[in-house]
């Protein structure tokens, strides 16, 4: 993701815990730029997987386009009945 560029933003608009690090003077106009930590996002998506229940996963799997590639239709039709109308 790119980062996010905030332009002319007046020093009196930036938290005091910013400008007191950059030790400039609050009547300045700054240029921000935000960007988010690849870290942090990692771990967001480590937790998301690991909130998801067991059947759930199952469900997600199934949903998958080859999974039924090569069965009869008889057994098609069955797990495909079985996918559509499994709620969690």
């Amino acid at each position: 993701m790119s980062p996010t560029v905030l332009d002319n933003i007046r020093g009196s608009e930036i938290p005091p815990v910013w400008l007191k690090k950059t030790k400039e003077n609050p009547n300045k106009i700054f240029k921000i730029t935000i960007e988010v930590k690849q870290e942090e996002t990692s771990k967001e998506t480590v937790q998301k997987k690991a909130n998801k229940g067991k059947w759930a996963k199952v469900a997600e799997r199934l949903r998958g386009e080859g999974f039924l590639t090569g069965k009869s239709e008889e057994a098609n039709k069955l797990i495909k009945n079985f996918r559509n109308n499994f709620e969690i």
